[in-house]
């Protein structure tokens, strides 16, 4: 059986892995990765849609896994099983690629299909219950994303050569599902030591960030890098002294990338998900972000062996990668 499991990477910043070196040593002889790429820029041109479709349907192979809208509708004309996978809480009308009803009417109708074409709905929790709700899915499946084992790991030196905090924010910037406000509110009104922010310049709000920190008078605080590989990525977490995920919904792909990286992560989260909640120094308000930057010095090595213990026990891959085959081989053709 061959799977394309990459169909879109539309940011090389997107950390969960489809099937990576590490994931590929483990597979059965039977089971054939393949990949598309795609690139995000060119989505309004129809010629780049065609080119997409194009090369999705010269790619020999049994089950298409989609990891986004954009992919489960090029993956809705190739004349394969494909499986539609939600990877966050994402809204494709607010998509800076859709500001024209003229692009947005037809959008809707391809996301219609795409969804009711997929043979199986993928994703977790509250995402999942949204969507089956608004798009009334019966046929849907509570999987975890694979981890990118082989780049998000500890540190061999856990020691840091800089002053003051260094901090990093991967998630994109969508205030209503991120709340990236939250953490620079939070950089405003800390006392502590100086502090440098490195952020991500992605997402629908960059712009709307800019101006707040323009507004709080952080520029000299905080960077806005462009999109990274998945390496520098990894390099980023395990250099920074803290994660900033996000102050909403919590506990996305960043999270599990820096718990895996044994680097301390302040985040909102949903505890009541796991029997054992993830060691995060939780936050979901500017007060309670600089309160656990405060907390940081205290941090011990302990807890960062807490938190690769806890990704080793509820991330296990091997047994994630047979829940992938077996649906895989439920719905291949």
């Amino acid at each position: 059986m061959e799977v394309d499991t990459d169909l879109s990477e539309l940011t090389d910043q997107s950390g969960d892995a489809k099937w990576g070196p590490d994931q590929q040593r483990r597979l059965e002889d039977w089971v054939t990765p393949v990949s598309v790429d795609a690139d995000d820029e060119p989505l309004k041109d129809l010629h780049a849609h065609s080119e997409m479709v194009r090369q999705i349907r010269a790619v020999d192979c049994d089950v298409i896994h989609a990891w986004n809208i954009w992919s489960a509708i090029w993956a809705s004309f190739s004349g394969t099983p494909y499986i539609y996978h939600i990877t966050g809480h994402y809204d494709w009308q607010r998509d800076r690629h859709v500001d024209s009803t003229l692009f947005r009417i037809p959008l809707y109708v391809l996301v219609k299909r795409a969804i009711r074409g997929a043979s199986v709905v993928v994703g977790l929790g509250k995402w999942l219950s949204d969507f089956r709700s608004r798009y009334d899915r019966a046929e849907t499946a509570e999987l975890d994303p694979l981890l990118a084992t082989e780049l998000f790991h500890p540190a061999e030196d856990t020691h840091t050569e800089h002053d003051g905090l260094e901090l990093f924010a991967g998630a994109r910037h969508d205030w209503e599902t991120k709340r990236n406000d939250v953490m620079f509110e939070a950089l405003a009104g800390f006392n502590g030591s100086d502090v440098q922010l490195t952020t991500i310049e992605w997402g629908n709000d960059v712009d709307r960030s800019k101006r707040l920190v323009s507004e709080l008078g952080l520029q000299d605080s905080v960077t806005f890098a462009p999109l990274m590989s998945k390496p520098r990525l990894a390099r980023d977490i395990r250099h920074a002294d803290a994660v900033l995920d996000q102050f909403r919904f919590g506990f996305g792909s960043l999270a599990r990338q820096s718990l895996a990286c044994g680097t301390p992560l302040i985040s909102a989260v949903d505890e009541s998900r796991w029997e054992h909640p993830p060691p995060i120094m939780r936050a979901s308000t500017p007060e309670e972000v600089r309160q656990r930057l405060g907390e940081l010095e205290t941090e011990s090595d302990d807890a960062r062996e807490r938190s690769v213990a806890w990704i080793d026990r509820h991330y296990d891959q091997e047994s994630l990668m047979n829940r992938y085959v077996d649906l895989y081989e439920r719905h291949a053709e």
